[in-house]
């Protein structure tokens, strides 16, 4: 049976999630004393003392605040030296809060979502036309084709150009962009199209490091030069270090706050000692029996007015926030602090959210709705995807899936997203092997610009693809206690050594990056790779590492005999968890690729049809294998 209200159906499943998370994770509880409200607007605003120093809290964490059997749901503002915190609620609990506690719950993100979509069915100031094309799936029958009439860049190759210039249309409009194709850049040209065009913006993602990097880009593309102070706000934490080196101070959205405030406080200084003054002049007078009537009712009536300019001021500086976002033409921030409690939020014309396949349609449908005109959407579904908690089939449907679920493959014009097929990051060897194993044949191409650049030849890596058999060096795996994660000693040692292999055959500043599916292999790695390599071989889990590129990457897969085969080695297709995250493993070389396995154990464990066995049988047959030195085998 088909559902009549598939808002209503969607709200639902959500409900279930958080169910599921809190079943899954309970919640851990931090005990505050001494609340006290310190703000009242959007949000209500209180300072609390923590009991226990030990127990820190972030700026930007949602938690509850559970109070007289009663829980709210809010966001921790401030969190200060000194035990102290503050934490905006949506609604006013009164004037002081002498106990409570906080709770850290990974429902909240669930939880706080589900109150916009309820405004929206009571019909609240969103864009419902605009979420219902996405929570139908109609993002997909958007005539781009007319949006194809003038060329923006000659850097821009031209599905590049019909997305830009899709961005200019109203509506909703998709971009397929696969590893290396420019997506990134192509959201940010259009973005700084539609600002030159007067249109307020806001630029969203999953990830802070994902808005960072977008915000980054747009950035570069405007020009430094054509950056209106305070036009441009990056609400959250900045996580490049580049955009921080470049652009801190003048996009950071407390930075801006503190300049709009220093602005008002000499005033806020004068008109105080103004104050203080009339309060000595009304006092004087009140006690002259003998004073003129007119001149105490005139003193009285200038105190009065003074305090109306300073409480006229409080509010405008209280205020500073929300100003600070209502006036931006540019808002950079993720998606949970775009309906998340605690934060001055805005309708804007052009929403464009990056990375959209990580995005949960739920997320989606609201981003979508705070679009006066456009809704942008870019990722690419083979890469990493939404997480969920429960098996639920209505979760299933409803939260875990993205935009891009159910979508007709990619077109560059009619009922497809736009799809990027021009890759300008990886030897043409490695988009070859990703067309093999993911995206089908043909579908990445690299231009001759790309192939005919200069390759680095580095010691040991000859080819762009190579591989190491860990078979014959015995390696074993172990799952630490009360986890899920693998830890390859042998493998580590294999990476460190490989590493310097690698310097010793090239230049030792060859920017490096070694990425593996768990976090406890990324950590061993870590305190494997000598110090004088280090600076220039970055170590991270494939998820955190999602949207960067090395020109060398080593894929460590740490499973070996000693723990179970892990769920992302069973998956057997491209678009299952495992596919995806060795599809963003591989995707994120640009000169030379090594996978690091056990092929013995994984062809034993793995069933024939399991995604990571078609990956070694495709290594076998194309790539080159790295025969260890005897120094690394002996050392192993």
């Amino acid at each position: 049976m088909v559902s009549t209200d598939p808002l209503l159906d969607m709200i639902r499943a959500l409900a279930v999630e958080a169910r599921a998370r809190r079943g899954l994770d309970g919640g851990e509880r931090v005990e505050v004393l001494g609340g006290r409200r310190t703000d009242v607007g959007s949000a209500v605003t209180y300072r609390f003392v923590l009991r226990s120093a030990r127990r820190a809290l972030r700026e930007g964490e949602a938690v509850y605040v559970l109070r007289d059997g009663t829980h709210t749901l809010g966001m921790v503002t401030s969190a200060e030296e000194r035990g102290r915190v503050e934490v905006s609620v949506g609604e006013d609990l009164g004037l002081t809060v002498p106990e409570a506690i906080l709770v850290r719950d990974d429902s909240y993100l669930i939880e706080a979502l589900r109150e916009p979509l309820k405004a929206m069915r009571r019909g609240g100031p969103y864009n419902r036309r605009l979420a219902l094309q996405v929570l139908n799936g109609q993002c997909w029958s958007h005539p781009l084709r007319v949006a194809h009439a003038n060329a923006l860049s000659g850097t821009l190759n031209e599905e590049q150009e019909l997305a830009v210039a899709a961005m200019a249309l109203s509506g909703v409009v998709v971009v397929w962009g696969p590893p290396g194709t420019g997506k990134t850049r192509t959201l940010a040209v259009g973005a700084v199209e539609s600002a030159r065009g007067g249109r307020s913006i806001a630029l969203l993602a999953h990830t802070n490091i994902a808005v960072d990097g977008l915000l980054e880009c747009f950035l570069d593309e405007l020009g430094p030069e054509r950056l209106p102070e305070d036009a441009v706000v990056r609400v959250g934490e900045l996580s490049s270090p580049t955009l921080q080196a470049k652009y801190g101070r003048r996009v950071a959205f407390e930075a801006i706050i503190e300049r709009w405030r220093a602005r008002l406080e000499p005033a806020m200084q004068e008109l105080g000692m103004s104050i203080a003054r009339s309060r000595v002049e009304v006092r004087q007078l009140d006690a002259d029996v003998e004073a003129d009537g007119a001149k105490v009712e005139s003193a009285h009536r200038q105190l009065d007015e003074l305090c109306h300019r300073a409480a006229v001021l409080e509010r405008e500086y209280d205020a500073v926030p929300s100003n600070v976002i209502a006036e931006a033409q540019v808002v950079a921030t993720t998606v949970h602090r775009a309906y998340l409690p605690g934060h001055p939020h805005r309708r804007m014309d052009v929403v464009v959210v990056d990375e959209a396949s990580m995005v949960p349609r739920p997320m989606a449908v609201f981003a979508a709705s705070l679009a006066t005109q456009t809704a942008v959407f870019a990722g690419d579904p083979r890469q990493l995807g939404t997480i969920t908690k429960s098996r639920a089939r209505e979760v299933r449907k409803h939260v875990a899936s993205s935009v891009f679920d159910g979508a007709p493959s990619g077109h560059r014009n009619g009922s497809g997203p736009i799809l990027l097929r021009q890759q300008y990051r990886m030897a043409p060897e490695i988009a070859v092997m990703l067309n093999d194993l993911t995206y089908g044949p043909g579908t990445l191409l690299t231009p001759a610009v790309v192939r005919e650049r200069e390759k680095p030849r580095l010691g040991l890596l000859t080819s762009p693809i190579s591989y190491v058999d860990t078979s014959q060096l015995e390696p074993h795996a172990r799952i630490p206690r009360g986890t899920w994660t693998r830890v390859n000693d042998v493998h580590a040692r294999v990476v460190a050594q490989l590493l310097g292999e690698v310097a010793r055959g090239g230049r030792l500043g060859v920017p490096s990056a070694v990425i593996t599916p768990y976090w406890g292999q990324a950590r061993r790695l870590r305190t494997e790779i000598p110090p004088t390599l280090k600076p220039h071989a970055e170590v991270a889990t494939v998820h955190r590492f999602q949207g960067s590129e090395r020109p060398v990457v080593l894929f460590d897969i740490a499973d070996a005999p000693g723990a179970r085969l892990s769920k992302f080695m069973r998956i057997r297709h491209a678009d299952d968890d495992g596919g995806r995250l060795v599809t963003v493993a591989m995707s994120r070389a640009a000169f030379h690729l090594v996978v690091i396995a056990d092929f013995a154990f994984l062809e034993e464990e793995a069933s024939p049809f399991a995604f990571v066995r078609r990956l070694l049988a495709y290594l076998r047959k194309n790539a080159t294998p790295i025969v260890l030195p005897s120094r690394m085998r002996i050392a192993v």
